[in-house]
C-alpha cells in the first residue's frame, strides 16, 4: 500500500507547510525565501509546488517545484521546464517520498504539455528518472591581477531601472537571433528580479552599460558571496563597453567578494563578450552541465521541425528525399525529408540500425553540446548509418548556447 499521497499546493496554509519544511531540509532560510516570491508572484509565470503528504496523519511530507522555463532553440520555443526546490522530511529519508513526487512531477509536467524537464542538481541522483547531461554549464574566468585593458571613459555603468525593462527586451530578441540555445528571462521575472526580489538565492542585479549617456547594452551579476559572477551580457555589446563593464567591476563591486583576483563571466560562446574575453586571456572553466529529460519526443521533434527544415534547406540535401529510421531504445520513429519539409511518424517498436540513439545521445545531438563522432567514442551503442552521417551532421550541428539561471 502507497504511504504517499501527492497533490498540488493550495491556500495559505500549504504554503505554511512547505515553508517550514525548507527551512528545515535547506541551510539557512534562502530557499524559504525563494519559495516565498514565486509563491506570492506565481500570477504571472506558470509555476506549480507540488507535496507529499503522509497518508498515515496527513502530514507534509516532502514537496517539488516545477517552474515553467522557457529556452529559445534557434528562435522557437520550447516547450520545457524545470525540476527545482525537491526537499523531503529527514525522518522519512528512503521511505519513497522523493519518488513519490518525482513520479508525480511527470505526470504533472505531461498534463500541462512540457516535452523537455531541465535539471541542475545532483547528477548520479536523477539519472535513474531518466536525466541526461546535455548542455555544459561553461565559464570564462579571468584573473585581474595581471589584466592589460583599457578602461573607456565614454562609457558608462548604472543599475537598471523599471524603465529600462523593454530595452533590455529588445536587446534579448536580438540576442536570440544569434544564440542557438537561449534561456527566456520573461518580462515578469526580469521586472520582480529588478524591483522585488528580496532573498539572495532570487535576487539579479542588472546593470545598463551606456555610451555617452545612451544605453548600449546589459548584463547582470548573480548574488554570491565568494566570487564575482557576471551573466547575461548582451551578445552584441562592443569591445569598448566590455572595457567599461570591467572597470565599473573592478572599481565599485570586486571588493565585495571573498576572492578579488577574479571574474567569472557566463556567456555564449561565438558572441562579441566571449570572444573580447579571450582576447584578454579568460580561461575556460565547465564543472558541471545541466541535466535533461526528453519526456515527450514526439512533441519535441514537432517543435524543432522548422529549425531542422531550414538547416536542411541551406544544405546539399534540400531538393533530396532522405528517410530513416530514429530508435530511442524503447520508441520507433519514421523520419522523411522530401524537398526539405520533414514528416514524423511513430511506427511499431523494432531494432534498427539506421538511426539507433540512446537517450544520452539523443539529448546530446538535439541540443548540441557534441557531434556524431564524439558522442560515439564514449557511447560504442549510438551508431548512424554510415549513409547517413552526412545528413546526421546537418541535422544536428553543435549549437552555441546560454542556458543558465532561469529563475
Amino acid at each position: 500500500m502507497e504511504r504517499f499521497s501527492a497533490k498540488k499546493a493550495r491556500g495559505i496554509e500549504d504554503f505554511r507547510r512547505v515553508e517550514s519544511l525548507c527551512k528545515d531540509a535547506f541551510p539557512g532560510n534562502e530557499v524559504a525565501l525563494a519559495i516565498r516570491d514565486l509563491y506570492t508572484c506565481s500570477s504571472d509565470d506558470r509555476f506549480t509546488c507540488l507535496i507529499a503528504e503522509d497518508m498515515h496523519d496527513e502530514s507534509i511530507a516532502g514537496c517539488i517545484f516545477l517552474l515553467h522555463t522557457p529556452v529559445m532553440y534557434e528562435g522557437h520555443q520550447l516547450a520545457s521546464c524545470e525540476l527545482n526546490f525537491l526537499a523531503s522530511r529527514s525522518d522519512l529519508s528512503g521511505t519513497g517520498v522523493a519518488s513519490t513526487l518525482i513520479n508525480s512531477f511527470f505526470n504533472e509536467s505531461s498534463r500541462q504539455g512540457y516535452a523537455v524537464v531541465l535539471l541542475e542538481g545532483i547528477p548520479h541522483y536523477y539519472r535513474k528518472y531518466g536525466f541526461n547531461y546535455a548542455i555544459p554549464i561553461q565559464k570564462q574566468v579571468l584573473d585581474v591581477k595581471n589584466l592589460n585593458y583599457q578602461p573607456a571613459e565614454a562609457v558608462g555603468v548604472r543599475r537598471a531601472k523599471t524603465s529600462d525593462l523593454e530595452f533590455i527586451r529588445c536587446c534579448h530578441e536580438k540576442d536570440a537571433e544569434k544564440i542557438a540555445l537561449l534561456s527566456v528571462v520573461t518580462h515578469a521575472r526580469l521586472k520582480r528580479q529588478i524591483e522585488c526580489y528580496k532573498s539572495d538565492l532570487m535576487r539579479m542585479e542588472y546593470f545598463i552599460i551606456e555610451i555617452e549617456g545612451i544605453p548600449s547594452g546589459y548584463f547582470a551579476i548573480e548574488p554570491d558571496e565568494s566570487e564575482m559572477i557576471v551573466t547575461n551580457i548582451s551578445s552584441s555589446v562592443s569591445f569598448s563597453c566590455m572595457d567599461g563593464l570591467i572597470s565599473h567591476i573592478i572599481d565599485r563591486k570586486l571588493g565585495e567578494v571573498i576572492n578579488q583576483d577574479r571574474i567569472v563571466f557566463r556567456i555564449a560562446e561565438g558572441t562579441k563578450p566571449h570572444t573580447y574575453l579571450r582576447m584578454l586571456g579568460a580561461i575556460e572553466e565547465s564543472n558541471y552541465a545541466r541535466q535533461v529529460r526528453i519526456t515527450d519526443i514526439d512533441k519535441l521533434f514537432r517543435s524543432i521541425a522548422p529549425v531542422l527544415e531550414k538547416r536542411v534547406s541551406s544544405s546539399c540535401f534540400a531538393s533530396e528525399t532522405v528517410s530513416f529510421q530514429l530508435n530511442d531504445f524503447s520508441n520507433l520513429y519514421e523520419i522523411v525529408f522530401r524537398c526539405s519539409k520533414m514528416s514524423f511518424v511513430r511506427r511499431k517498436f523494432v531494432l534498427t540500425t539506421e538511426f539507433n540513439l540512446p537517450p544520452q545521445a539523443l539529448v546530446k545531438l538535439v541540443f548540441g553540446d557534441a557531434d556524431y563522432w564524439s558522442i560515439k567514442n564514449i557511447l560504442p551503442d549510438c551508431h548512424i548509418d554510415k549513409r547517413l552521417i552526412p545528413f546526421a551532421e546537418i541535422l544536428f550541428p553543435r549549437m552555441n548556447h546560454s542556458v543558465f539561471r532561469s529563475f
